[in-house]
């Protein structure tokens, strides 16, 4: 009987931190108002110190997290530490569900400006991005992921500027993954870990790619969920920046996102704003899709896309799935 209950108990206590955290999901669902606030107020400050205490490692401590937790649950295996395994589990779970689920109840962010979107608006937007592009095109700079923060609290400081409410505080640059082979089978182009509060880069993509995609980890870092909040926060920053291969990086990738909607509307529009780009914006978009072409038609391609859309689906509240990272493009539409 006693034995009943001491594991009753146990089980109790390790499921209460997972409960406590379904219910907080729940709540911010049903009023993502309280998401924003707590994002704004407890998540992203929590981000940013745990950022800024990564940092002081010299390479990215979610190695070493990721490492431990696999030793640990190798010898709970071995020992039958059933409980001891699923305890963790489920802890780990109750820190995802309530941070970065919580996160990722937080409304579209949504800029003063209103337009309507039109095949011949994208067309006019894909000429516009291409011309950005074309303006700033130059060699990148040694260092590109320090100069990050700056750009970010530059796009930042003009939202704010125009009323709209942008978390406060310091944050660590982004930094390069360490294993740029592994995020390059799984077509990553970057990742935030909120555990440990660090902005990931797969460092082995085009310089063209990373400025963009540096700008995107960060603003997860700063508590924006969503994946088409984080990209059209990315083109702000970088359009931001008073690093020139920003600006180019911003237009490029925008671009890219630009065109795939236009091909889905207009085809013969698509393929002669193609032919009529600029030589160094066609080839940083061709450099682009190369680089990634080795590795889209693999198994581990395949179960990466899987779980990145059932994760946008469930905890990610994106039902558009991996749709939602082009979304920000009808944002760009409206403030062309």
């Amino acid at each position: 009987m006693r034995k009943g209950l001491f594991f009753f108990a146990r089980l109790g206590c390790a499921l209460c931190p997972l409960a406590l955290s379904l219910l907080l999901l729940s709540a911010c669902q049903a009023h993502p108002a309280w998401a924003v606030w707590l994002g704004r107020n407890l998540l992203a400050p929590c981000f940013g110190v745990l950022g800024r205490l990564s940092a002081l490692c010299p390479f990215p401590v979610c190695i070493v997290v990721a490492a431990a937790l696999f030793l640990f649950a190798a010898v709970c295996l071995a020992r039958r530490r059933w409980f001891c395994l699923f305890a963790v589990a489920c802890t780990l779970a109750a820190a995802l569900i309530g941070g970065w689920g919580v996160l990722c109840q937080q409304p579209a962010l949504t800029l003063p400006l209103q337009a309507q979107s039109s095949s011949g608006g994208l067309l006019a937007l894909c000429q516009t991005l291409a011309a950005q592009a074309e303006q700033n095109a130059c060699e990148p700079p040694q260092e590109i992921f320090s100069l990050v923060p700056h750009a970010l609290d530059a796009a930042l400081d003009d939202l704010r500027a125009q009323g709209i409410d942008t978390p406060l505080g310091s944050f660590a640059a982004p930094r390069a993954s360490r294993m740029s082979g592994l995020f390059s089978h799984l077509l990553i182009e970057g990742m935030f870990i909120p555990f440990t509060g660090e902005a990931l880069v797969n460092e082995a993509m085009p310089a063209c790619c990373l400025p963009f995609v540096a700008c995107h980890e960060a603003a997860h870092a700063r508590g924006f969920a969503r994946e088409e909040d984080a990209n059209l926060l990315a083109y702000l920053a970088c359009s931001a920046s008073q690093e020139p291969y920003f600006r180019f990086s911003g237009a490029v990738c925008a671009l890219s996102f630009a065109m795939d909607a236009l091909r889905e509307t207009d085809a013969a529009a698509h393929a002669a704003l193609y032919d009529a780009l600029p030589e160094r914006v066609r080839q940083a978009l061709e450099d682009r899709s190369a680089f990634w072409q080795p590795y889209r038609r693999t198994r581990a391609a395949a179960i990466s896309v899987s779980v990145n859309e059932s994760y946008l689906n469930t905890l990610g509240s994106q039902q558009e799935g991996i749709a939602s990272y082009g979304g920000f493009v009808e944002t760009l539409l409206k403030i062309q």
